[in-house]
């Protein structure tokens, strides 16, 4: 066994350089998102431990380092801005107190205000980019084979929603490494023995019941509105809907547990849901919503109780 506060000493002094130097990988694949996770992980730590010299040098060094090499763009500051603002709000929040699902959501809308700010920076080279990729997949029809062409098109019209629903997937793919991050703190602050909010059981998730309304006016714009609020819509339909499929399998995974299957047969059923692709994760996501009005595991009454 290391000494543990030798080793918690060691971690916590190398994650201070890297937070600050993490803007020069964020540009660089799977590496860059794999950084900004650790940097997630160190700035959440930094504020649920009340570490607020290091949270502040982490912090401005940071920006300091990403106006120093990138110059001071707002494409720069919101790059910089996703990563540690969610972070450090998170942290704030859990280390006074804040329920710990109240603060991730919290956290979870300011990523999504920072996603679309970067969206909204450098959408004409985004769209350029998708334009380009377009162009070069239409050369090809007409001149391939006819199973090549279906596959072309199916690539065209993948290439066509991700572009309507890219400021959400942003979002998104930003919030899974705020989550990672959270959990990397939880199993680091349990190691140590300190205490730290724990995360809700998987099979209690629940989307909060007055979520619904808002996705009810969502889909009325969406039937109803110009083409502008039919896109903005789109987007914060796929948003919540990502979390109310979540719910759903969390739904799944408390009546599979209370049938007591096997955690192979919860796989195969995980899999057939799966293997139905689109409908099977709206399926799970109508059953996160209908669960969030009528709450079927009766999840308020046991939080409450």
């Amino acid at each position: 066994m290391p000494d543990l506060k030798g080793y918690d000493r060691a971690i916590i002094l190398f994650g201070l350089p890297l937070s600050v130097v993490f803007p020069i990988a964020s540009g660089l694949p799977l590496i860059g998102y794999l950084v900004e996770i650790a940097v997630f992980f160190y700035i959440i730590l930094y504020g649920v431990r009340r570490m607020w010299l290091y949270a502040a040098i982490a912090s401005a060094g940071s920006l300091a380092f990403s106006f120093g090499i990138y110059g001071t763009h707002l494409f720069v500051f919101a790059s910089w801005a996703r990563v540690v603002i969610p972070a450090m709000l998170f942290g704030i929040l859990i280390s006074e107190g804040v329920n710990s699902g109240r603060a991730f959501m919290l956290a979870t809308l300011t990523v999504a205000a920072v996603a679309l700010a970067l969206f909204l920076a450098e959408r004409q080279l985004i769209f350029a980019g998708f334009d380009q990729a377009e162009k070069w997949i239409q050369s090809g029809l007409g001149t391939t084979a006819q199973n090549n062409q279906k596959i072309d098109e199916m690539f065209l019209s993948g290439l066509s929603i991700l572009k309507r629903l890219l400021p959400a997937v942003l979002a998104l793919s930003f919030i899974f490494q705020l989550f990672l991050g959270w959990l990397a703190v939880l199993i680091y602050m349990r190691e140590i023995e300190e205490f730290m909010p724990p995360l809700q059981q998987f099979y209690f998730w629940k989307m909060p019941e007055y979520v619904i309304f808002g996705t009810g006016v969502f889909f009325m714009a969406r039937l109803l509105g110009p083409e502008l609020v039919k896109i903005t819509a789109d987007n914060l339909i796929f948003f919540i809907g990502f979390f109310y499929a979540v719910c759903g399998f969390s739904l799944f995974e408390f009546y599979l547990k209370k049938l007591r299957l096997s955690l192979f047969l919860r796989i195969l059923f995980y899999i057939g849901i799966l293997l139905l692709h689109i409908p099977g994760l709206i399926l799970a996501a109508l059953v996160g919503l209908f669960d969030s009005y009528f709450d079927f595991r009766k999840v308020r009454a046991k939080i409450i109780g």
